[in-house]
């Protein structure tokens, strides 16, 4: 049984999930990750088991 724990993305991982969305054929632009981190920190999710990043998923508020 694998243990996986999704949590909120923080801004420091945000480099590693960008790279990992362009190791999977997505651009995500150079400063958009940023951008939407900082518009809405909390629509970033990360899932991770042993320590490591399994993978992630946005869910971004773009107006207030």
């Amino acid at each position: 049984m694998i243990n996986v724990t999704i949590t909120n993305c923080t801004l420091e991982e945000m480099p590693l999930i960008t790279r990992m969305a362009s190791l999977d054929g997505r651009n995500t632009g150079l400063n958009d990750p940023e951008l939407f981190y900082r518009t809405d920190p909390d629509g970033f999710f990360i899932a991770v088991t042993d320590g490591n990043i399994l993978g992630s998923i946005s869910a971004n508020r773009i107006a207030s």
